[in-house]
């Protein structure tokens, strides 16, 4: 899926898990399902964090899947090909923000500070 972003024109990818923010129709969904573990409090729901019971995996597996694609992602090949893309079809503007924003989450990649966990257990 990685490689998918870059064919389809994504300039920077913004990865994150779906979140249900209290106060909205997907958290009354999921709390009526169930689906909402108790505990988690705010520091899960950043975008980062598994905050529900997903259908057809368990919490571990988003989270692992996740952290693959972000990691896949902001590759140094994967970064070098978006921006060799994004400098043939970007405005200067808009390619120096592309540039930097990959460049950012490349080198958290290259240090290996990926998303991390906040809540317990997921």
């Amino acid at each position: 899926m990685a490689d998918q972003l870059t064919d389809i024109g994504v300039d920077v990818p913004f990865i994150s898990i779906l979140t249900p923010y209290r106060g909205t129709p997907l958290y009354a969904t999921l709390a009526a399902e169930g689906r909402l573990p108790e505990g988690l409090g705010s520091a899960a729901s950043n975008g980062y964090n598994v905050a529900f019971t997903p259908q057809g995996m368990t919490p571990e597996a988003l989270l692992q899947a996740h952290r693959t694609l972000w990691r896949r992602a902001f590759a140094p090949g994967a970064v070098a090909r978006r921006m060799a893309r994004a400098a043939r079809t970007l405005r200067p503007g808009a390619f120096l923000m592309a540039a930097a924003m990959n460049g950012f989450y490349g080198f958290k990649r290259l240090r290996g500070n990926t998303p991390s966990v906040a809540a317990p257990g997921v």
